[in-house]
């Protein structure tokens, strides 16, 4: 037959806890007893505190996953944003090149030519 529900541990686990119960009792160690073992239910944690051990105790409670990907993909925009606002921003001319010449300027500013249609 099956083992009762007060039994615990196959054969083999039970008469390992009986060797070593032997041998401490022939080293004159004290012996474990099942009413040593237990301990009164006032005694034990309550099952707050049980499910709360000490690394649980110092744990901040954890972000959702979905926070944390909005949180990345936000940094992500303003960094993409930072990088295009660089790009974009008008650089000031090293000190060392010339401005432009006259002539370039000249160029530059002359009116473009008009065709005989638009006349």
């Amino acid at each position: 037959m099956g083992r009762g529900p007060r039994a615990r541990g196959s054969r083999s686990e039970r008469r390992q806890r009986n060797e070593r119960a032997a041998s401490a009792a022939e080293r004159g160690l004290p012996l474990a007893s099942a009413a040593s073992a237990r301990v009164a239910a006032s005694e034990l944690p309550s099952t707050r505190e049980r499910g709360r051990g000490a690394e649980a105790a110092g744990r901040k409670p954890r972000l959702p996953a979905a926070i944390k990907l909005l949180g990345v993909g936000l940094a992500l925009l303003i960094v993409i944003y930072g990088l295009t606002l660089l790009r974009d921003r008008p650089r000031a001319p090293e000190p060392g090149r010339s401005q432009a010449t006259p002539e370039s300027e000249t160029l530059s500013q002359a009116p473009a030519p008009q065709s005989s249609a638009q006349k």
